[in-house]
């Protein structure tokens, strides 16, 4: 009999302890773990990003390197990826233009988030004129096809990976400004939004420390979509001839030199074609996954 009470007393205590209430990062951290696509995508990601950036090291060409004895060539020991129509090393030059590639799809989102929260909230917040101001301003974007202004400022500037990932920050900012000016509206009227007004808080300290802080999440999973869509996007200008200058290269711009080897050598296309979809596949698996783990009405499996 004692033992059976010990037994109870202790099954008692692990059902109070597996109630205890958990936080909501931990809760957050559990659902993103439980979504098996997010997982892969983040190892993906990271795949990628180690190879883009080890990958040149390990071999023994330059991405710029010509050598018009090897040039035209196919997948083989000595080049890993073949060689382009001046003889240069696609490995090499795939694994540089995925540093590019990656590197605007990051600077992209980032910058586009940050334009996005900083519009959202003020418009959110501030409401009147202010808002009124911001909503046809983000409708007037919406309504312009990006591609078509980018094809039109590729011809004006200079393109370098920042001012690429600039534009389309510029042009794609109007998503994330949408879910958090959605957000603000609702936040805004909360107890602890009025409680900080009432402490006597500036508008500024409000958004900056109250507000921001509950959109954060949202922001952070419209900048992982909005990554995978400058991929997409600088692909296609690169593909179109308007991308980085010569002898730099991005994946789009590997795509676009190779497409009239497409029937002779079709690894040419294929290779660079290949990452880009792995890249945007694996920025996307983890932006569902940030979207369902801190999305805090979704229910946790356990």
């Amino acid at each position: 009999m004692a033992d059976t009470a010990v037994g109870v007393h202790l099954a008692s205590e692990q059902i109070a302890f597996d109630d205890k209430p958990q936080s909501f990062g931990r809760q957050a951290w559990k659902r993103f773990r439980s979504h098996k696509l997010a997982i892969v995508g983040v190892f993906l990601f990271l795949f990628l990003v180690l190879a883009f950036w080890i990958g040149p090291r390990v071999s023994s060409y330059e991405f710029d390197e010509i050598n018009i004895v090897d040039r035209a060539q196919g997948p083989s020991g000595k080049h890993w990826f073949g060689t382009d129509d001046l003889g240069r090393d696609l490995f090499v030059r795939a694994m540089r233009g995925g540093q590019y590639s990656i590197t605007i799809s990051v600077v992209t989102g980032l910058m586009a988030a940050a334009l996005g929260g900083i519009f959202g909230a003020l418009a959110g917040y501030f409401g009147r004129v202010l808002d009124t101001g911001v909503s046809f301003m983000i409708n007037c974007l919406l309504t312009i096809n990006s591609l078509a202004i980018l094809l039109v400022l590729g011809v004006k500037f200079q393109m370098t990976p920042m001012v690429i990932a600039s534009l389309i920050a510029v042009l794609t900012w109007t998503r994330g400004a949408r879910v958090v000016r959605a957000l603000v509206l609702q936040f805004k009227e909360r107890e602890f939004v009025l409680a900080a007004r009432a402490a006597g808080a500036s508008n500024l300290r409000i958004i900056w420390s109250h507000l921001l802080p509950n959109v954060a999440g949202a922001l952070l999973v419209e900048a992982t979509l909005l990554a995978g869509t400058a991929i997409i996007l600088e692909s296609t200008l690169s593909f179109l001839g308007l991308g980085v200058l010569p002898p730099e290269t991005t994946l789009g711009t590997l795509i676009s030199e190779a497409k009239g080897a497409i029937d002779t050598n079709p690894a040419r296309v294929l290779i660079p074609g290949g990452l880009v979809t792995l890249i945007v596949l694996a920025v996307n698996f983890v932006g569902d996954g940030l979207r369902d783990a801190l999305d805090p009405t979704h229910e946790l499996e356990l």
